[in-house]
């Protein structure tokens, strides 16, 4: 009688497991570098953030332009400004800050710091400029406080006031004097007027996260 190896294998396999069914299975003594706990105790599973998701379906649509290519690409975001801030501490403010103008009619917005509680009032403030001091009454052609610069929709900080300067200052290095300047402020320039434009463009219209 020949025995196929597969049949031999089988034979030899059901043994061996008649074998171990009939001896128990002990565990070896915990030796003196096993870790031993003192005391089970069953923790809650953690819920997963996975379970509070919002399994609603979602459908979104926009309208399109009806003068635009279904196949034209979106133009890049393209961001310009006439603008520029910089801080200024009040031992700056009081002797002169210079600032850079390229144009007549700046604005000029000063907004204390959270470590500053003082206000400075628009009319205090000088100006040196073509070697000439000029007070506020004669350099600033208009100016608006916290309230107004609210009301009329600007988000600005607490105690900010804005001044627009007068023609007669000209462009350039222009020195602003806050005598009254205590902490430290926050010095917003912005020029409508001016030919020099700054332009940043991105490289590409989509973006993905990683």
């Amino acid at each position: 009688m020949k025995i196929s190896m597969s049949s031999l294998i089988v034979s030899l396999l059901l043994a061996g497991s008649a074998a171990t069914a009939a001896t128990p299975l002990q565990l070896i003594a915990a030796r003196s570098s096993d870790l031993v706990p003192s005391r089970l105790q069953a923790t809650t599973p953690a819920r997963s953030a996975i379970a509070d998701l919002d399994r609603q379906p979602v459908s979104m649509s926009w309208a399109l332009d009806a003068k635009q290519a279904l196949d034209a690409r979106p133009v890049p975001f393209t961001r310009q400004s006439r603008e520029y801030w910089i801080d200024a501490s009040a031992d700056q403010l009081q002797q002169g800050f210079a600032l850079s103008t390229s144009a007549n009619g700046a604005l000029i917005r000063l907004s204390p710091h959270a470590d500053n509680a003082q206000v400075i009032d628009a009319s205090t403030l000088l100006f040196r400029a073509n070697g000439r001091l000029y007070t506020a009454s004669d350099a600033v052609r208009s100016a608006a406080d916290q309230d107004a610069l609210r009301a009329a929709g600007m988000d600005v900080p607490s105690g900010s006031v804005v001044v627009k300067l007068a023609d007669t200052l000209g462009s350039g290095r222009i020195e602003l004097i806050a005598p009254d300047a205590a902490g430290s402020y926050l010095v917003h320039v912005f020029e409508p007027a001016s030919k020099i434009v700054m332009s940043l463009q991105a490289e590409r219209d989509t973006v993905l996260a990683g």
